[in-house]
């Protein structure tokens, strides 16, 4: 199964880092599949003390996970923080 994120943020999948995207966890932000990549690029956009940097380095993730998810960044930290894929 394909990251569900992967067709809404193609550049992020297309950075020669993304190797490790190869496992697929269950996010309960989205209630879909999504490679480790996006869960890990998400989680640092959400964290209050990382946001800003994150949002510099990963503005993708910083603009599509809250349209995405419904949520603004702070309820996705909600989630992301007692997430036990982290």
């Amino acid at each position: 199964m394909d990251c569900y994120l992967e067709e809404h943020l193609p550049k992020e999948h297309a950075d020669p880092r993304a190797s490790e995207r190869v496992a697929k966890l269950s996010c309960p932000i989205f209630d879909r599949q999504i490679c480790l990549w996006c869960c890990l690029h998400i989680h640092d956009v959400a964290d209050p003390l990382q946001r800003n940097r994150a949002g510099i380095f990963h503005p993708g993730y910083a603009e599509k996970a809250p349209e995405l998810s419904e949520r603004d960044l702070d309820g996705i930290w909600e989630t992301c923080s007692r997430c036990q894929h982290r």
